[in-house]
């Protein structure tokens, strides 16, 4: 049918043309479209990952400003041996702080 003797030619040409036209526009819009959603996820995955670092640092805070020092000899003791092992878990919590911070930067 595209052949050029034919006595509509022209039309048939230029509605090949059109469609193709159309098909690319579609494929654009569906390659956007995906990028759209990939950064939208991605932020969704940032803004998920903050609140939680967030909570664990309000967490950790209220350890750190706990003003108890113990009431006797044991209880000190115990008091400074749960805050010696709360002070080892800082450096994991960095970590997923750094990470959080790095991934908003994307």
């Amino acid at each position: 049918m595209g052949s050029s003797s034919h006595f509509d030619a022209h039309n048939v040409s230029a509605r090949q043309e059109l469609l193709q036209t159309k098909l690319d526009d579609l494929k654009n819009l569906i390659r956007t479209r995906h990028r759209d959603l990939n950064f939208q996820l991605e932020l969704h995955r940032f803004f998920r990952e903050a609140d939680t670092v967030e909570d664990w640092i309000g967490e950790q805070l209220s350890v750190a400003n706990n003003e108890d020092l113990g009431r006797n000899v044991e209880h000190c003791q115990r008091v400074r041996d749960k805050f010696e092992s709360f002070a080892q878990t800082l450096p994991n919590g960095k970590e997923r702080v750094t990470a959080c911070v790095a991934a908003g930067n994307r």
